[in-house]
């Protein structure tokens, strides 16, 4: 199954990533939408005690053709392109997660995602998901939270993907959560879409955390 998340702003539709699943086991796997076609990806590393990071992205793989950032149910995070890729990290299977912070998508301008014109799909193995934004809300962050152990999350998550196979005992749910976010320190040239992931939800406060990066601008 394929998703297509897409922001509603003033009655339009603005693509921003797709998530979609595949019949093998419960992996996740991402990719972002994006105006010009410029995409880069690599991996960094958050310090101790920082809840933020920069990185200049510019500095490690980039490509014209849309990568995606793979979360296996196995624990292994990477970023890919052909025989590119970023990583792998390694987490916690997914079948060990009780509501932790998985994954975080940042819209760093909604109206300079690519316009959506298409007719609405809402059946089907490809399917479209809305999420309102209000008018003014010019930046914004989707926080993916995963739980294999029921349908709780630690803050209500607007979008809930159910997955069932064969490679888990019971199911898998990702929750997804939109989240304004104050638009300072977006004001570059090119406004893009930033997904990341491959730290350990699980660890304790205060410890590094390498991560993987995907942006499509």
């Amino acid at each position: 199954m394929k998703f297509r998340i897409l922001a509603q702003q003033g009655g339009v539709h603005r693509a921003l990533c797709k998530v979609w699943f595949t019949r093998r086991d419960a992996s996740v796997y991402l990719s972002p939408y994006c105006s010009t076609g410029e995409f880069f990806f690599g991996q960094s590393k958050i310090a101790e005690r920082k809840a933020t990071d920069t990185v200049d992205y510019r500095t490690q793989l980039s490509t014209a053709k849309p990568p995606h950032l793979s979360i296996h149910e196995s624990g292994r995070v990477h970023a890919r392109v052909g025989q590119e890729t970023a990583g792998p990290l390694r987490i916690p299977a997914l079948s060990t997660l009780r509501g932790q912070h998985l994954a975080s998508v940042v819209v760093e301008r909604f109206d300079a995602q690519p316009v959506y014109g298409s007719a609405l799909r809402t059946s089907g193995a490809e399917r479209d998901l809305v999420v309102p934004v209000e008018d003014g809300v010019r930046t914004g962050r989707f926080a993916i939270y995963a739980n294999a152990d029921g349908r709780q999350f630690a803050t209500e998550c607007g979008i809930v993907f159910t997955v069932r196979r064969k490679s888990i005992a019971g199911t898998l749910y990702l929750g997804m959560r939109a989240i304004a976010q104050d638009p300072a320190g977006f004001d570059g040239p090119k406004h893009g879409l930033t997904m990341v992931s491959g730290w350990d939800p699980t660890g304790k406060p205060g410890r590094e955390m390498p991560y993987i990066y995907l942006r499509g601008q």
